[in-house]
């Protein structure tokens, strides 16, 4: 498991959510996540050994208020058909920004806080897998 996620702590901040923090200096670069973006994988472990129509991703660089709208990337780059919605498994967290993690479309029912520089290779630990509608950057 890569070293990044080791370094997290999760605390639990209200009962709609918990907070996810990075310790000074745990991210590291990965040219697979440019800096500046918050990469979605519908795999494990940032997609980690899936290839083809499998290695589906997406970055974003604002705030969603509804993942329906916003499409997988497939191996090659093509957008598919395949709506973000509710389907993303890990993340990379690569802004100077927090993001907030909801439920539902239009920010509704907070899940979590993702601190600057956090890795997630496994959102199903913290009871996200597959749950995220919408995304919100405070910066």
């Amino acid at each position: 498991m890569r070293k990044a996620i080791s370094a997290i702590v999760v605390s639990v901040a209200t009962t709609a959510g918990f907070t996810i923090t990075a310790v000074p200096a745990a991210a590291t670069a990965n040219s697979q996540c440019p800096d500046g973006k918050v990469c979605l994988y519908d795999g494990l472990s940032w997609n980690s050994g899936l290839a083809g129509n499998l290695d589906l991703w997406s970055d974003i660089t604002a705030s969603q208020a509804d993942l329906r709208k916003y499409y997988w990337h497939n191996a090659s780059g093509a957008i598919t058909d395949h709506s973000v919605q509710d389907d993303i498994t890990s993340l990379k967290n690569r802004t100077d920004c927090w993001i907030y993690l909801f439920n539902d479309i239009d920010f509704g029912e907070l899940l979590a806080s993702v601190g600057p520089g956090v890795y997630l290779g496994n959102l199903g630990t913290h009871g996200m897998n597959n749950n995220i509608t919408s995304i919100m950057f405070v910066c």
